[in-house]
């Protein structure tokens, strides 16, 4: 495998035991290397991670996918690539949700300090939500993508309505 070579200059080390009962150590050293292995990429660092693709890698795989018969990995495709788009609606569904909240709650700070953290909240918890009812074939991949943002602009149209002249 692949690994990183540390080199260190004469010292003092200092440390619990190798087994960590709780003893402590201290040694001087003339000069140490260390091989640190860096992990293979998988997981999240993979090139297959979704989360690294551009969109058009994502169509491609996406139409392999469903010729192949797999409808509930390309579900999960089609949400990110709708993800991607979404970002920017978001971006102004947040100015559309915040601007009346921030002139109805002027001056109380606690209280816009709360209301953004609930923004988020219920923005990550339908995001969490769409995700998983994608996972459960229940919804397609566009709509759970498009959820929190639907439910974003029927707030920030109430709000818009009940506090926008504010």
């Amino acid at each position: 495998g692949r690994a990183v070579a540390r080199d260190l200059e004469p010292g003092l080390l200092h440390g619990l035991g190798p087994t960590g009962e709780g003893r402590y150590l201290s040694g001087r050293f003339s000069k140490a290397r260390f091989l640190l292995p860096l992990p293979e990429l998988s997981g999240i660092y993979s090139p297959d991670n979704p989360r690294l693709q551009d969109i058009g890698e994502l169509m491609s795989k996406k139409a392999e996918l469903l010729g192949a018969g797999n409808g509930e990995e390309a579900r999960n495709l089609s949400r990110e690539i709708q993800l991607r788009v979404t970002l920017a609606v978001t971006c102004f569904l947040t100015v559309v949700m915040g601007a009346p909240l921030g002139g109805a709650l002027r001056r109380v700070w606690v209280a816009n300090f709360a209301a953004a953290w609930g923004v988020v909240f219920l923005y990550e918890l339908f995001l969490v939500l769409g995700e998983d009812l994608v996972g459960q074939g229940l919804i397609g991949g566009a709509l759970a993508a498009w959820l929190p943002n639907l439910a974003m602009g029927v707030a920030g149209a109430f709000l818009f309505a009940r506090w926008g002249r504010v």
